[in-house]
């Protein structure tokens, strides 16, 4: 029996780029400094950079002058307002809308994707990928008929519930949900232990819609 460690980030854009699939348009919500396994596996596609921090809009800005694409400063998720943004002091990569009281808290507007867009005609195939520390279900509902020209999704999935908040889901919900938005999980890209216990604290899984090419066939060999 073969066995495998899970693929990388690098190693999966890679991995689909051997099968002739590419996306024309990335959408990256909680995109930080910029993803560079998708900036890099698909240099030719048009980049949609969607983070809520005001310290990286320089950055951003950058990108967008190497790749072809745009960036919008604002969190994402299922309604439009504006709410407390948790700026750990270690770090802007951990900025949340979970709040665990610890952090700095800051305003900022929230968007729901479907919104931003406003409708627009996105050239697919499309590759979302969502890093949102524990409101990825929030993003994902904000943007349920961007989903329905999507064909991967790649969330950050926790085991637990984000920031101890039972409100806020865990893997069994985010799954059902993408289950119902006729998406299944395809690859586990990467993993990361919760410092408490060392339990298995989030995983980030690619999903893919059960009518594409990736879940055509069920066969092992």
């Amino acid at each position: 029996m073969s066995r495998r460690p899970h693929r990388s980030l690098e190693e999966f854009t890679a991995y689909i780029s051997a099968r002739n699939w590419s996306p024309e348009t990335v959408i990256d919500i909680g995109a930080c400094y910029g993803t560079p396994e998708l900036l890099h596996g698909f240099p030719d596609a048009y980049h949609i950079l969607i983070e809520p921090l005001e310290e990286l809009r320089d950055r951003l800005a950058l990108i967008t002058t190497k790749y072809r694409g745009e960036y919008h400063l604002c969190a994402m998720s299922d309604a439009e307002g504006h709410m407390g943004l948790s700026v750990p002091k270690a770090g802007l990569e951990g900025a949340s809308l979970a709040t665990t009281g610890s952090e700095t808290a800051r305003q900022v507007p929230v968007r729901r994707l479907d919104d931003l867009l406003g409708g627009r005609d996105l050239k697919g195939p499309i590759l979302l990928k969502t890093d949102c520390q524990g409101f990825d279900l929030h993003a994902l509902k904000g943007a349920v008929a961007t989903l329905r020209q999507t064909d991967l999704v790649i969330v950050e999935v926790n085991m637990f519930h984000p920031a101890s908040n039972p409100d806020l889901p865990d893997f069994g919900e985010i799954v059902g949900w993408m289950r119902d938005q006729n998406f299944a999980v395809f690859d586990i890209v990467s993993y990361q232990t919760r410092p408490f216990d060392e339990a298995l604290g989030y995983v980030d899984l690619v999903f893919a819609r059960n009518d594409s090419g990736f879940r055509r066939h069920h066969r092992w060999q």
